[in-house]
């Protein structure tokens, strides 16, 4: 395959995504979520809540995992929750 044509397949491939327009179907939400580490895998959390209800959030998040005792655990990234309240991740066993 001559290189020219390559360049013109490769740079179709990559300005693709800039053509698509997103969806804007359903209400819209707003995201939020640590990242942990759980035997040395990272793992965001995603918590998401309905924009209408940002202004009923009181408090933190609270979000507690459970894993085996076998398993190794940490808090990563905290973010600062819903309304600037704060994210509290708590690590327990089952």
């Amino acid at each position: 395959m001559p290189s020219r044509l390559r360049l013109v397949i490769v740079t179709s491939i990559l300005l693709l995504p800039l053509l698509v327009e997103p969806s804007a179907a359903g209400r819209p939400w707003c995201k939020a979520g640590p990242v942990v580490s759980l035997d040395q895998w990272l793992v965001s959390i995603t918590v998401a809540i309905p924009t209408e209800s940002l202004l009923a959030v009181s408090g933190p998040t609270s979000i507690t995992i459970g894993a085996r005792p076998s398993v190794s655990s940490a808090l990563v990234m905290n973010d600062l929750g819903f309304m600037d309240r704060g994210t509290v991740v708590t690590f327990g066993q089952w």
